[in-house]
């Protein structure tokens, strides 16, 4: 048996360990006094569109996906619990003028250059339109398609960019497709030399084939996070968080995670 002063001695060393180890816990949820002046109740309210996407899924009633995951490592790497607020895509800046919610997770930052009193943080995914080739064929710009045949969505920016690009370069085929998808089917079954699509319809086509097929970017469409200019220091917070996740390696994982 245990003397009894042995056990008086270990039973406090486990109620030390165990505050220790609660500390530590406890330590990433606790944000810093900067923080939680900026955010009063330690709560980062996030503005969303639940309708379904590419960027969010409804499971179960409750949303998941892309957004989902950059709120919560965000809102985690600020030390503040994750608040997501469904706005409409014609009231979201307004939202965030009237305080319902602190930053607005999907957004073109292009857009915010038309609002004056909005800043975009630094881009967490480029949307624009990306050239998918084969690998063994592989063509890294608009330039290469001269001679080439190029597939494509009819009447998407993809057939506005290709047709810009008819007037730069030597004479290339465009082959139009009703979606972007034929255009992808047209590139693997090797109808198409190339494929012109946006990134997210790209990315969302390679997780879906065993074959390798390559893409490169051709044109911009940042997506960023927005926030109200005043006060700055808010912005520059939460721009400095998010570059944190750049550098770990979050940012990454859930683009592969579910793009």
């Amino acid at each position: 048996m245990v003397a009894p002063a042995r056990r008086a001695v270990l039973i406090a060393l486990g109620l030390m360990a165990l505050t220790i180890v609660a500390a530590l816990a406890g330590r990433g949820r606790t944000p810093a006094p900067e923080v939680a002046d900026l955010f009063p109740g330690g709560i980062l309210r996030m503005g969303i569109e639940t309708s379904p996407s590419p960027y969010i899924h409804l499971w179960d009633g409750e949303p998941a996906g892309l957004v989902i995951g950059l709120g919560q490592a965000l809102a985690g790497e600020l030390g503040l619990t994750p608040l997501f607020v469904n706005v409409s895509l014609d009231g979201r800046f307004d939202a965030l003028r009237l305080g319902i919610v602190d930053l607005l997770i999907v957004v073109d930052a292009r857009q915010t250059a038309m609002e004056a009193d909005v800043l975009a943080t630094r881009p967490w995914f480029n949307a624009g339109l990306a050239l998918v080739s084969h690998e063994d064929l592989p063509f890294r710009s608009m330039q290469d398609m001269a001679g080439r045949s190029l597939a494509l969505a009819l009447g998407s920016a993809a057939d506005a960019e290709a047709r810009r690009w008819q007037r730069r370069i030597a004479a290339f085929t465009v082959l139009p497709y009703e979606l972007p998808q034929h255009a992808l089917d047209a590139l693997r079954f090797r109808v198409a030399h190339a494929a012109l699509v946006d990134a997210l319809d790209a990315r969302l086509y390679l997780r879906q084939q065993e074959m390798t097929l390559v893409m490169h970017q051709v044109s911009d469409q940042h997506l960023a996070m927005a926030l109200l200019s005043d006060p700055p220091t808010r912005w520059r917070v939460v721009d400095r968080a998010l570059g944190k996740l750049f550098e770990q390696g979050t940012v990454a994982r859930l683009l592969d995670r579910w793009l």
